[in-house]
């Protein structure tokens, strides 16, 4: 392999990984039980959910 293609390699590994380290620390700032419409919410109350 060319210098150049292991460089091009070893960035765009780092971009992966760094983005994953970021992710997992947003997510442990930010819990899917606190975000959106469902955080809290029991299934059962909200209307898409009913019976009819």
């Amino acid at each position: 392999m060319d210098a150049v293609t292991i460089i091009v390699m070893i960035l765009y590994l780092a971009l992966v990984w760094g983005l994953l380290i970021i992710a997992a620390i947003h997510l442990t700032k930010h819990p899917d039980e606190n975000s959106g419409k469902l955080g809290t919410t029991d299934l059962d109350d909200l209307p898409q959910y009913t019976k009819v």
